[in-house]
This record gives structure tokens, sequence and C-alpha cells, in this order.
């Protein structure tokens, strides 16, 4: 570990996919090796969460060579929530980066997240996301966040009026993701203790979110427009594998999430904002509906009417 007290921590949980780790771990340390400075300002800290398929022994290698690069292996599994969360307790830096163990930096990223850093200082940050392929080697969705330029929001209320031009797929990638969320330590240290007593339930699936959605306290945001990571689709881990199960057991989850942020934030969300996420979820269900009776998918529909 670097004894320089680092801007930014990289916060990696990761469980059985020592492949995409390694991918994932290369994306960062080839900017390492092309702006050495990095190293003072970024450490990476991967929490294991008692991977089976040799995911220690190929992070050994990387520790050899990076002082700022550190590994601890939990002695029991204890499941995604609570190694999201814990991963982060580890953090040094100013700054805590929640990033997933298949997903992939791109270059420049590091340079483009201190720069907002040290200029802007901002609570929070969202960054931008490239969609890939599995293999990461083709795009398939570029600037998931819709965004051209850069947006500070001053307030959760800015936010939440901001997000109102986010309806209906993008927004989705702002209230959910990971590998695009940078908070602060101290909001963190904040919030972590109510978030893992209250919302560590089955239906829970976002803590790094909930650390902003899940507080009525008020917080700044900067919108880094360009993107800062590849997002692998076709990678997901949990849930019903046939399509109809999926979407029966994933819908709900996301209404639990939309409306407990709804709830928690009802101050700075407009009755705009609400009928949106209102029409959000009916709209959802009705893809469902129509799975189920016609056998017939209207998602390609939805993409065509609402994700620009």
């Amino acid at each position: 570990m670097n004894t320089i007290v680092p801007i930014l921590s990289i916060c990696i949980p990761t469980y059985n996919r020592k492949q995409f780790l390694k991918e994932g771990i290369i994306s960062i340390v080839d900017q390492f090796i092309n702006h050495t400075s990095l190293i003072s300002s970024v450490e990476v800290v991967i929490l294991d969460d008692k991977s089976t398929d040799g995911t220690e022994q190929m992070v050994q290698n990387y520790l050899k060579t990076y002082s700022n690069i550190s590994y601890m292996r939990n002695q029991k599994n204890l499941g995604s929530f609570k190694n999201v969360m814990k991963v982060a307790t580890y953090a040094q830096g100013q700054y805590i980066w929640f990033f997933t163990d298949d997903d992939l930096q791109k270059p420049n990223a590091l340079q483009t997240v201190l720069n907002v850093l040290i200029k802007q200082k901002p609570d929070l940050i969202m960054a931008n996301l490239d969609m890939c392929s599995l293999d990461a080697k083709e795009l398939v969705d570029p600037n998931l966040l819709r965004m051209s330029k850069d947006h500070y929001c001053p307030s959760k209320k800015e936010l939440f009026s901001f997000l109102e031009s986010k309806f209906f797929l993008p927004i989705d990638w702002f209230l959910t993701s990971y590998s695009n969320m940078i908070i602060k330590k101290r909001i963190f240290e904040e919030n972590n203790e109510k978030i893992n007593s209250l919302y560590n339930k089955k239906h829970n699936m976002f803590p790094h979110t909930a650390l902003i959605y899940y507080t009525p306290k008020d917080y700044n945001v900067y919108v880094i427009a360009k993107p800062v990571a590849l997002y692998r689709t076709g990678n997901i881990s949990f849930g019903p594998k046939k399509k109809i199960d999926f979407l029966e057991y994933w819908y709900p989850v996301l209404k639990i999430h939309y409306n407990t942020i709804c709830k928690i934030n009802k101050k700075y969300i407009s009755k705009r904002f609400r009928f949106l996420m209102i029409l959000k979820i009916l709209v959802r269900d009705i893809r469902i509906v129509f799975l189920k009776i016609f056998k017939y998918d209207i998602s390609v529909l939805l993409m065509k009417l609402f994700y620009r």
C-alpha cells in the first residue's frame, strides 16, 4: 500500500471472475505505465469473496509490481451486497470509485476523473459508460448516459430535475449502475451503517447508489459526459436464465429501488418525475404481459420510442 494518502480508491469486489478481473486490472495498470504519477494518486483495493477459481494467485502477480494495489480475501462468502460495502471500508483515498470485477476502464479514464475531483471537488461523480460485447471487442451501445457535455448539479433537486430528461432508459444507468460512480469517502462513512442495517435485503441490489439515493441528505453531483469504462453485456450472474422468468424477478427489484428513491427524496422530486417513473414501471409491466400472453417482446419498439 502507498504511504501517501491517495485521492482516489478504486474498490473492486470480486467473486469467481478471474479472467474478467485480470482484464480489468490490466486496463487500470496500463494507465499507471503510461502516467506513473497516477500511482501516488490512485490505489486499487480488491476484496475477494472467497473465490475458488484461482483469483488470489492471479492477483498476486500484480501485488509484486504495484505497491498501490491491495488484495484481501473474506474467510467466508458474504454475498454481493456485503462485499460491495465491505471493500469500501478498506479505502484510504478521499474518494471511492465502486468498480465491478468484469468491467474495463478506458484509456485516460483515471486522468479524466482526477481532473474533475481536483478542480470541482464534488460530493459525487456519475461518469458515462460504453456498452461492449462480452469479449470487449465490439461496442454495442456507446454513450449510455446519452450525454454530449459535462453537467454539474449543485443539489439533489437539480439532479432530479436533470434526470427528468433521461427517461425512459438512460435513467437506469444513473440510478443503478456500477463502475461509473465515484463518491466522497466521507459520505460513505456517514451512510454505510444505515444502509447496511436498513436495506440489506434480498431485493436490495444497489448498495453503492443507496449511499446517495437512500438518504434525504443533500449532495452535489458532477456528471462526466466522456465514457470512462466499458460495461460488458451478456454477463449477468444472478437471477433466472429464461427471459420471462428473469424479467419477472428483475423488474420488481427495480420497482422497489425506484419507489424507495422517490419516497426518501420526495422534497427534491417534481410531480413530473414521479409521473414519468410510474409510467416507466407501467411500461415494464406491459412488456411482461406481452411476453406471457402473446409471446412477443415489445422491447425493440420501446427502444425506438424512448431511447435516444
